[in-house]
């Protein structure tokens, strides 16, 4: 790759992925001792491997090419998991986002998980176990905006069973969202505990700091969970109203998560003007689903213990 530096805007940071988890021809036994030798063969595994180890260039050399995300569900061996995994690590690569799927044959969930990478955040995570692991298992990026700022952290299963997995959060309380489950995992600190990651898979969480009044948790259109579709977020205390500008990303139609702090107690919620009502309304957690086809607002009015 060195002399392509200074010379191409972007360029290919790993071999290709291959719509199998492992390359399983019979591997090539040298001569002596030692362990057999596998090549570069195009497997998802190698090409995850190679995108972790050079995530780092993106912005500095060129934009990163980490291959193609392989989404589809015919005509392949990866598990839904795994394909969580290669979408997760493609994203957080920083750089472009390719698809060569038939996109006429996908199903709507296949479909929406490609729609989750796009656009690019442009951002690159930081592979925090890069220089002591052999196939890295943990990044994390911050995710600044004007209005907010949050992290995201991706913690991996690279073993052959489902198994709990422990992540270390930042110093401090969180509010920890996960995306592919789609689970609240409440205010943590220290040590997170994840059960049953599955084979191959993963978990992305989004971190975001707990405040006195309510906030936004996460939404499901982007997989940065708030980086490219939300607009602006804030809390008017006067009126007791959360206000959320929204912009239309790839992904059409998914969740905002709301949470409401105690002495708070949701009392009706309006997206451009229509009353939306929560799919889940009880409790500090609010859920709403709409489609996202314009810039449009979410406003939720609370009541206050007293008031």
């Amino acid at each position: 790759m060195g002399p392509s530096v200074g010379l191409v805007d972007g360029q290919r940071i790993g071999p290709d992925v291959a719509p199998w988890w492992r390359y399983l021809r019979a591997p090539e036994r040298p001569r002596g001792r030692g362990r057999p030798r596998v090549g570069g063969e195009p497997s998802t595994e190698n090409g995850l491997r190679n995108v972790f180890a050079r995530a780092w260039m993106h912005g500095r050399l060129w934009a990163n090419d980490p291959d193609c995300l392989l989404a589809r569900q015919s005509r392949t061996k990866l598990t839904l998991p795994e394909v969580q995994s290669l979408a997760t690590a493609i994203a957080a690569s920083g750089g472009m986002v390719l698809v060569s799927d038939d996109l006429t044959g996908l199903s709507d969930e296949r479909a929406d998980l490609i729609s989750l990478l796009l656009p690019p955040l442009g951002q690159v995570a930081t592979v925090r176990d890069l220089m002591t692991a052999s196939m890295p298992s943990y990044l994390e990026l911050e995710v600044a905006r004007p209005f907010e700022s949050w992290r995201l952290l991706a913690r991996f299963n690279w073993q052959r069973r489902r198994r709990t997995l422990s992540v270390a959060l930042p110093p401090g309380r969180w509010h920890v969202f996960e995306l592919w489950e789609g689970r609240y995992y409440g205010e943590r600190e220290g040590e997170l505990a994840l059960p049953a990651v599955p084979s191959h898979g993963v978990r992305l969480l989004a971190l975001r700091r707990p405040q006195p009044h309510p906030q936004v948790l996460a939404t499901t259109f982007h997989f940065s969970m708030g980086g490219r579709e939300l607009r602006d977020a804030a809390f008017d205390g006067r009126r007791s109203v959360l206000r959320v500008d929204l912009q239309p990303v790839a992904k059409r139609q998914g969740e905002l998560y709301v949470f409401a702090p105690g002495g708070y107690r949701f009392a009706e919620a309006h997206l451009d003007g229509e009353r939306l009502p929560p799919l889940r309304g009880e409790g500090p957690l609010l859920v709403f689903r709409f489609s996202l086809v314009a810039p449009s607002t979410l406003a939720v009015r609370f009541t206050r213990s007293g008031r």
